[in-house]
């Protein structure tokens, strides 16, 4: 079976903290790089807003990833997740082990996995950490192999998402491992 969730963040849970910007001073020399930058800018869904810092997203991925080992039952042989660049902030350590595959598109190591008949989870994420970056800060997250009827322990992950600050957009489990 796959169980399948997919949510928007919407913004860190808890207490604000003030956080250094990762903003940078645009090279602008002309009035078509001004046109450049608009038209860039008008490709990402209307309202959607940078709301992570490059090292508060890897540390927020690390943290799911550490969630996903801790709350999954059985622990799934492999976690693929994808890191889109540039990446400009070292990842932290869990983002790394003999579990982990970092990837910058899950598709291809899902499908070789699944032929396999391998039990893991794929992360696939596109939270925006600057303002010209493509994204519309969704994150799906994707458990193949999972027991059939057994839904608790990814519902419990689903939940530590939506603490985290994810509305959930879509939730669903497929039979026989489609998704």
């Amino acid at each position: 079976m796959t169980m399948f969730f997919q949510g928007i963040f919407e913004g860190l849970t808890g207490a604000a903290r003030v956080a250094v910007s990762d903003a940078r001073v645009m090279p602008f020399h002309d009035d078509a790089d001004f046109a450049c930058y608009a038209m860039l800018s008008a490709c990402r869904p209307r309202g959607t807003r940078a709301l992570l810092t490059y090292e508060s997203k890897y540390a927020l991925l690390a943290a799911l990833i550490d969630e996903v080992r801790t709350t999954l039952d059985p622990r799934p042989a492999e976690v693929i997740v994808n890191v889109r660049m540039p990446g400009i902030a070292r990842m932290p350590a869990g983002m790394f082990g003999d579990d982990i595959v970092v990837v910058d598109d899950v598709s291809a190591e899902v499908r070789r996995l699944r032929r396999e008949g391998a039990r893991f989870v794929a992360i696939r994420e596109s939270l925006i950490r600057y303002p010209l970056e493509a994204g519309n800060n969704t994150l799906q997250l994707a458990w193949f192999g999972a027991p059939e009827g057994d839904r608790e322990s990814f519902l419990a992950l689903v939940n530590w998402l939506v603490t985290r600050g994810f509305r959930q957009r879509r939730l669903r489990d497929c039979p026989g491992g489609a998704s």
